[in-house]
């Protein structure tokens, strides 16, 4: 049960986070305009709806009732994160 809400919590900030970058994906991010920087843009939507698709497979996973497999997402959403992260400090 533990480990459900501390899933749970950690979608919650997972889907923060990919509804933050969509929102900012068509205004400033970081100082940056998003009509200068189209690979900026385009990175924070794909990242985004990655996280977002993540999340459904969660959510579905989180109702299987498997601990191992809900542990995957988790492990995806966090490299997804990662790589956008290093995208942007490359693109910076």
């Amino acid at each position: 049960m533990l480990i459900t809400i501390a899933i749970l919590i950690f979608l919650i900030v997972v889907a923060a986070l990919a509804i933050y970058l969509l929102r900012h994906s068509h205004t400033n991010f970081l100082g940056r305009s998003m009509t200068d920087e189209p690979v900026l843009k385009r990175t924070m939507q794909i990242t985004a709806y990655a996280l977002l698709l993540i999340i459904l497979v969660s959510v579905i996973l989180l109702f299987v009732g498997q601990p191992k497999l809900q542990v995957i997402p988790l492990l995806l959403a966090s490299f997804i994160v990662a790589f956008f992260a290093v995208s942007i400090g490359k693109l910076m």
